[in-house]
């Protein structure tokens, strides 16, 4: 993805979240890759789209009494 790509080459680089298990900082990136990709066409719409799917994960992230797994 393009901003992704230009993020990474600038002063602020992406770092893994310490302490938590290789699996999440993997997830962590691959979101983050594909927000990215989506982010390439431009469209308003299918970044709305986004928005509303993270907003989603979020709460469900934040919830005690949904099974993630």
């Amino acid at each position: 993805g393009g901003w992704w790509n230009e993020c990474d080459r600038g002063e602020r680089r992406d770092r893994d979240i310490p302490g938590v298990t290789p699996e999440l900082n993997d997830a962590r990136r691959e979101l983050k890759a594909a927000i990215s990709d989506a982010l390439d066409t431009g469209d308003e719409d299918g970044q709305r789209r986004i928005a509303d799917i993270l907003r989603k994960a979020a709460e469900l992230i934040r919830r005690r009494d949904v099974d993630l797994g």
